[in-house]
């Protein structure tokens, strides 16, 4: 083998080992980058979870108003005062025309991970109104 051989094939190596260490770390960071993910919609969801409990646990109470739109006020304010999980941020609003409140969920890291729900008293049995 000439040098010149030696060399280029030397290129060739030096090459080839770059571009599948380039290839890796582009998988690597793709694969935590979903981990980050899972990781946030764990975390929303656990919130959610949290929320409904305390949904449920107010259903097996007496009804909050008579009035359904009444109802979603003080449900507004008593979510207001849960406590937050770390990490997350939550947006409660009351939606008037539909007696209800639209809770949305994301985390602070992963603004794109979201969820949204709605909860309408009268569904939980939460005001004497009949729909």
């Amino acid at each position: 083998m000439t040098l010149a051989e030696v060399v280029l094939a030397a290129l060739i190596l030096i090459g080839a080992a770059t571009t599948s260490l380039q290839i890796w770390a582009f998988s690597m960071a793709g694969i935590n980058r979903s981990q980050q993910r899972q990781l946030a919609m764990n975390r929303i969801d656990a919130e959610l979870i949290s929320l409904q409990r305390h949904w449920h646990k107010q259903q097996d109470s007496e009804p909050l108003a008579h009035s359904c739109q009444m109802a979603s006020e003080m449900l507004l304010d008593e979510l207001q005062q849960e406590p937050l999980a770390q990490g997350i941020q939550r947006k409660l609003t009351l939606i008037p025309e539909e007696e209800a409140i639209m809770v949305n969920l994301s985390d602070q890291d992963e603004p794109l991970v979201r969820r949204e729900q709605l909860v309408k008293p009268a569904a939980l049995h939460l005001c004497k109104e009949v729909e």
